[in-house]
């Protein structure tokens, strides 16, 4: 099955890593180094997933994009990353978090399940 991911990631090896994952798993992926431009490619098709790091560098950080996204586009499912964050509070049924290191199947799955049960 095809799913649509947004990945941003300013990590550059990290964020051709994950995508290969997707790729892997059969993801069509749209890839992004920064929140604003994650937001101007939302100005085309919104994609399915928004797989997005926490700590994007200077300017909007993960959890601010996440937020403006599902403003926008409600729909869509998020997954947070972090390697230094253990956590993140108040999440809502098409949310996730994981903290970093994780394992392929275990990004996979939580993707997977963070779009499906938003469809419950």
């Amino acid at each position: 099955m095809e799913l649509d991911v947004l990945l941003v990631e300013d990590d550059a090896l990290i964020l051709d890593s994950l995508a290969e994952v997707l790729g892997d798993a059969g993801f069509s992926t749209v890839r992004s180094a920064s929140a604003e431009e994650a937001l101007r490619l939302l100005d085309g098709e919104a994609p399915e997933v928004l797989v997005t790091d926490i700590n994007l560098g200077p300017g909007m950080d993960g959890l601010a994009l996440g937020r403006e996204v599902r403003a926008r586009h409600p729909e869509i499912a998020v997954v947070y990353i972090s390697g230094r964050y253990p956590g993140v509070a108040g999440l809502s049924a098409r949310e996730r978090f994981m903290a970093k290191p994780f394992g392929a199947a275990e990004f996979v799955r939580t993707i997977r399940e963070a779009k499906a049960d938003g469809q419950a």
